[in-house]
């Protein structure tokens, strides 16, 4: 399940758990106001380390940014 979180500008981050390479490691991508994917075009790794991992949370950073734990 996909987590958005608004990223203070009209746009937001979008956070995903994913299998693409066997286990489950944690995605994200950044959407600006009109829909257009900012990041790399099937999101970016944000853990993928050996093992399975997920996603417990995403909090903004109040710098533009986002915590994802």
């Amino acid at each position: 399940m996909a987590r958005p979180l608004p990223d203070g500008v009209g746009g937001a981050f979008v956070v995903w758990e994913d299998r693409r390479s066997g286990d489950t490691d944690v995605y994200a991508q950044r959407v600006n106001p009109s829909g257009t994917m900012l990041w790399a075009k099937n999101g970016v790794a944000v853990c993928a380390a050996d093992s399975s991992q997920f996603v417990r949370s995403i909090v903004a950073d109040r710098s533009g940014g986002a915590i994802i734990g």
